[in-house]
């Protein structure tokens, strides 16, 4: 007993964490795609990632409930669509056995195997394809709530209310910006107006403090 309790909640804590690496992804996806920064250079590590995922899913607030009601309505709006169909089709004898309870005969109904089957593979396609939709739809909240957060920090960035910072690099050349993001190899700053992408391997100091110098 205890063993299938462990093994649930090890289930249920790896379908966590894989939601919102997931989530995290597209919102960090989305935070890049704002700047029109290729992802390739600024891969972030898997800790990061999760807290990206965090983060994003911290700030859905009122828009997960809306979205939670729509998607239930759209479960009622789908069943509903099956019984028409179902009805629409009784005349198939099969389709009698798999939906509805069969009525008191004589005769009885025999369902071969590998219709049944069909039957089962048709309601597992079908939940299969509205958690699909459901993941779609979310990836899609997360993408975008990274761009608004980018676009936030834009204009934080053009109206001044963020600090910038002095980058100096390899051939002492002194460039003043605004971080937006860094990996392992390179840095993009907010530099005049436009997104530039410096190596870290041609920068020396970067300070968060304009140098007087």
């Amino acid at each position: 007993m205890l063993k299938n309790e462990i093994k649930n909640v090890a289930l249920i804590i790896a379908l966590v964490t894989a939601g919102l690496y997931t989530y995290g992804l597209a919102f960090y996806q989305g935070y890049l795609a704002y700047w029109g920064i290729e992802e390739s250079l600024f891969i972030q590590n898997f800790e990061r990632t999760l807290f990206h995922g965090f983060l994003a899913s911290s700030h859905l607030g009122m828009r997960a409930l809306v979205f939670l009601v729509v998607v239930f309505i759209g479960l009622f709006a789908v069943a509903a669509f099956f019984t028409w169909l179902s009805k629409k089709l009784k005349d198939n004898t099969w389709l009698q056995a798999l939906f509805y309870e069969p009525a008191p005969s004589k005769e009885k109904i025999d369902v071969p195997k590998h219709l049944k089957n069909t039957g089962l593979l048709a309601l597992v396609t079908y939940w299969g394809l509205l958690a699909l939709l459901v993941l779609i739809s979310l990836l899609e909240i997360a993408g975008n709530f990274g761009k608004n957060v980018a676009a936030d920090q834009h204009r934080k960035f053009i109206a001044g209310e963020t600090s910038p910072v002095t980058v100096k690099t390899t051939k002492d050349v002194v460039t003043i910006g605004m971080p937006i993001v860094c990996s392992t190899t390179h840095c993009a700053f907010f530099i005049e107006g436009g997104v530039k992408i410096m190596p870290l391997s041609t920068v020396t100091v970067i300070e968060s403090k304009p140098s007087k110098a």
